[in-house]
């Protein structure tokens, strides 16, 4: 059986990120948001979320909507989160 290139095999520099998130619902007031970011970060530092992390390989990195947005501009060409 033949071998087929990857993208990068062929000749394309393409990085593919997966992105994991949590949204709210448009129209949310600062003070639900400002709820959910604290208690994502609460979550984030439990031993159970760390220990999930290290075993599944993912990054543990926390962003609120407007450094997701940030990020997702410095590092895409669309807007994913």
């Amino acid at each position: 059986m033949a071998r087929h290139p990857d993208l990068q095999g062929g000749g394309l520099d393409v990085q593919y990120l997966m992105l994991r998130a949590m949204f709210l619902p448009g129209k949310v007031t600062p003070e639900q948001q400002a709820f959910y970011v604290d208690l994502f970060q609460k979550v984030t530092q439990t031993a159970e979320y760390k220990d999930y992390m290290e075993k599944q390989a993912l990054k543990p990195i926390f962003l609120t909507a407007r450094t997701c947005f940030s990020f997702s501009k410095r590092t895409t060409r669309s807007t994913p989160c």
